[in-house]
């Protein structure tokens, strides 16, 4: 469980799938007592609260559980449910991608990576500008895997990456959450959506539907601040160091929302979000 919190590099899918090992790891024995299921499932949630895929893994294991299906079991369909709904979001995206484009993406999406490779191996030739989203730098484990896929890729700093987007045809990110108000991803987001909006470019968000967030779980969401010495290891007590990961996004701008199910609208997506079922332990 550790290990799970204390993650800052991998993306939302993976960190889903991680959660879908320790349950299954914890649900072994199918004769798993409900209060044990309900700390499971409530411990697996408050690692990683800004993750809404690793909400809804703990909440629809939990439903399981509850509804009779073997804990391991549960933990297994739920993993298998993840990869299969990645690479269907990551198709529709890929389609979005035009021969000759130039793709502009934020932070690292395993989702959205798997959308690129893929519109490569359909045989279009396009390049991406990311940057090294700091502090954990994960633009750059994002650069390397799109190169080692041959696809051509130019990092910039993240301000320098506001200035790029000029140059962009289409913004393609991933995120951690969506809601009925907006999205959440990596602190930034905001501003290159901002900014999308006046050059004209298309903004595209990708995601699946683990990563709806339905009113019933909102109060387990939260949106922490992390270390302050990952930035800047300072002593002095006048400066004050912020380090935020993530940012809570409004709609406006978005040119649409990509999910396993197809390409959303954001008001659509609004009445996705009522459809979920919230298991007891996380209503109370």
């Amino acid at each position: 469980m550790r290990a799970l919190a204390q993650d800052h590099l991998s993306g939302s899918a993976e960190l889903a799938l991680r959660a879908c090992g320790i349950l299954e790891a914890c649900g072994r024995e199918d004769k798993l007592p409900p209060s044990s299921a309900e700390t499971i499932a409530r411990a697996v949630a408050r690692a990683q609260p800004s993750m809404a895929a690793v909400l809804n893994v703990a909440n629809r294991w939990l439903c399981a559980v509850e509804k009779g299906e073997p804990p391991a079991a549960a933990a297994r369909r739920l993993a298998q449910e993840l990869r299969n709904a990645q690479r269907a979001t990551a198709a529709h995206a890929a389609s979005l991608i035009a021969n000759h484009a130039t793709v502009l993406t934020y932070s690292f999406s395993s989702t959205v990576l798997v959308a690129l490779r893929q519109a490569r191996k359909q045989g279009r030739r396009f390049r991406v500008l990311c940057s090294e989203a700091r502090p954990q730098m994960e633009g750059r484990t994002l650069a390397r895997r799109l190169a080692e896929s041959g696809i051509p890729v130019e990092l910039f700093t993240d301000a320098a990456l506001f200035s790029a987007i000029r140059e962009a045809d289409l913004v393609l990110v991933g995120c951690d959450t969506i809601g009925s108000l907006g999205f959440v991803n990596k602190i930034g987001s905001l501003g290159l959506l901002g900014l999308a909006r006046r050059w004209g470019v298309a903004f595209h968000l990708v995601g699946d539907t683990f990563k709806l967030l339905p009113p019933g779980l909102e109060p387990w969401f939260k949106i922490r601040s992390e270390k302050a010495a990952e930035v800047w290891k300072v002593a002095q007590r006048k400066i004050r160091v912020h380090n935020v990961y993530f940012e809570k996004v409004p709609w406006a701008g978005c040119a649409c929302v990509v999910l396993e199910t197809g390409v959303w609208t954001p008001r659509e997506i609004r009445r996705l979000l009522h459809e979920t079922e919230i298991a007891a332990a996380f209503r109370s």
